[in-house]
């Protein structure tokens, strides 16, 4: 975003390359003093993008601060665009305020979805009046448990066991704000073990102690 020529050669020629939607990301702008989203957003627009979804912090923010969902409801209105709202949507009550505070086409699910694949569904269940029912405690670590093998297929095994690291670390993380420890052992088998059988063993380890603590489908996991 600081340099706008080189970002619009670049929204055009893959515009031109493919023959599906093109939508553009970007932030509010570079820094507090540059914030440019409405520039690149209109030129992402003449050059033919169907959407733009906008992080709402700068580049040098990060992931600091609370997402300025105001300033991308400003982006919004002056476009004749669908822009999707992207930042700090950690759950159905954020995602409603978030379309309120921007008047956004759509929301972006990032980092709140890492541990929980499920959550833009239950979002999007909620937002278009369709059944909330959700996922049990268990059905959610099945859900896992398949994640784990399908990233292990997909990546050559170093880049995949560090991408389940990750999203298995969120996930034991909500597991203890949800009131669930996890025993120690387990967890570092799951967040360190190279070895996909002594993980998926102690996923079923895990799931086990759950069924004899007969843990209920509203524990307040996500």
């Amino acid at each position: 975003m600081r340099d706008i020529p080189l970002a619009a050669a670049v929204i055009g020629a893959v515009v031109a390359a493919v023959g599906v939607p093109v939508i553009v990301k970007m932030r509010l702008g570079w820094d507090e003093f540059h914030l440019n989203a409405g520039e690149l957003a209109d030129i992402a627009r003449d050059l033919g993008a169907a959407a733009v979804t906008i992080h709402g912090r700068t580049r040098n923010q990060k992931y600091k601060g609370r997402a300025d969902w105001p300033a991308i409801g400003a982006v919004a209105r002056s476009l004749t665009l669908p822009v999707i709202a992207n930042g700090d949507i950690t759950g159905i009550a954020d995602a409603r305020r978030c379309l309120a505070e921007t008047g956004a086409a759509g929301l972006m699910i990032g980092r709140a979805a890492i541990g929980a694949p499920w959550l833009p569904g239950d979002i999007n269940r909620a937002l278009t009046g369709g059944a909330d029912a959700g996922l049990t405690l268990l059905q959610k670590i099945r859900v896992l448990s398949g994640l784990y093998e399908e990233t292990l297929k997909f990546y050559n095994r170093e880049a995949a066991v560090r991408r389940a690291r990750t999203f298995l670390a969120a996930f034991l993380k909500d597991l203890a704000h949800g009131g669930y420890g996890v025993n120690p052992r387990e967890k570092a088998l799951l967040l360190t073990s190279s070895d996909s059988e002594s993980v998926q063993a102690a996923l079923g380890t895990l799931t086990e102690h759950i069924q004899l603590l007969h843990v209920e489908p509203d524990s307040g996991l996500r």
